[in-house]
Formats: structure tokens, C-alpha cells, sequence
């Protein structure tokens, strides 16, 4: 929304317990364009936890995104969210 107009839609792949967002990817690298649709999202929903899943590997890759109340973001893939949502600049 922007100025009280629709100026597009977006659909996350989950939403947990309207806490946590899940992205699915089948990439074989996951880059800056990722984590910046995450960050979107956490904005446009208000809230501060995403799991970005990347199945495009041998392994499963798994990124934690947090968002703090000042809309700091952070990405880490070991991190706890709670560490994550505590750091203002990572």
C-alpha cells in the first residue's frame, strides 16, 4: 500500500502462528535480492521473524532473517532470532 492505494500484491510461500514467515527457493546461491524481499515482507506485515529455505543445494541451506522494532535487519544462519532481533547492525 502506498498512500492508501494498492500498488501491488505479494504472496509468502508460510505464515506460522502470524509470527513467522517462511520463503521457499530452489536457487543455487541465495543473494542480496533474497534478503531484501524478506526484509519487504517483514515490513509490509509488521513482524520481526523470516526462515529463508533454500532447497537448491545438496544441503538444505537455512537463513534466519530478524527485524527489530527499529527496523534493523540481520541475517544469520546460526544465530538465534532473539540474538538476531538484538543486533542493530550485522
Amino acid at each position: 500500500m502506498y498512500d492508501g492505494t494498492v500498488v501491488g500484491e505479494y504472496f509468502v510461500d508460510l505464515m506460522i502462528e502470524d509470527a513467522l514467515l517462511v520463503e521457499l527457493k530452489t536457487v543455487k546461491a541465495l543473494d542480496d535480492a533474497h534478503r531484501t524481499q524478506c526484509f519487504n515482507y517483514l515490513k509490509a506485515t509488521g513482524l520481526q521473524l523470516y526462515l529463508l529455505l533454500n532447497f537448491g543445494r545438496p544441503r538444505l541451506e537455512i537463513k534466519r532473517v530478524a527485524c527489530d522494532a527499529f527496523r534493523s535487519i540481520c541475517v544469520h544462519p546460526r544465530a538465534s532470532a532473539e540474538i538476531c532481533v538484538k543486533i542493530l547492525a550485522c
